[in-house]
């Protein structure tokens, strides 16, 4: 794998896939271990990614997870997520939109305390806000390939390592023209 840079990053805007805000969660699992889940709509403040607020709207939704390994307390650990998502993502002033299919698997990682550590892909994308202060100059990222990483680090930055194949687009200027 390898750190995504600051010019690797400027220079692959050619990027973000699972949802990672809070949405519901369907009971039903008598025959399968996987939950559904359903990403909501969502708000990027401007200053967050972009230099714009960006609504993002949830265009189409059939993920589910289900979990792989937890805390001694039952806290999920570990969970493995798979599914279609596609999120259309709109310049709040302007109504320049973006549709991106967030599609894939991928496993997400918490810490004992519930809070996010870090998703990895296993295939398709996810998508991420880098606020300033990050290794990633700030950005709404639609990020792709198999292995790669966004951590959430302890002192509240991400770090974004792209995998063998991965590649990473930042979304806010196709979303200021």
């Amino acid at each position: 794998m390898r750190k995504l840079s600051t010019a690797a990053a400027v220079a692959a805007l050619t990027f973000t896939g699972l949802g990672l805000t809070t949405g519901t969660a369907e009971a039903d699992q008598s025959s399968s271990p996987w939950i559904s889940y359903r990403e909501p709509d969502f708000t990027i403040a401007a200053g967050d990614g972009c230099t714009f607020q960006v609504d993002a709207h949830v265009v189409d939704d059939h993920e589910a997870y289900r979990v792989l390994e937890t805390y001694p307390d039952g806290t999920d650990k570990t969970q493995s997520w798979k599914g279609l998502l596609k999120i259309a993502f709109t310049n709040h002033d302007t109504g320049a939109t973006v549709t991106r299919n967030v599609n894939g698997r991928a496993l997400i990682d918490y810490g004992p305390d519930g809070s996010f550590e870090q998703i990895t892909i296993l295939s398709g994308h996810f998508t991420t806000s880098f606020a300033p202060g990050n290794e990633v100059p700030p950005g709404i990222y639609y990020v792709g390939g198999k292995g790669t990483q966004m951590t959430l680090n302890p002192d509240g930055t991400k770090t974004l390592v792209l995998g063998k194949n991965g590649a990473a687009e930042n979304l806010c200027p196709a979303l200021a023209g």
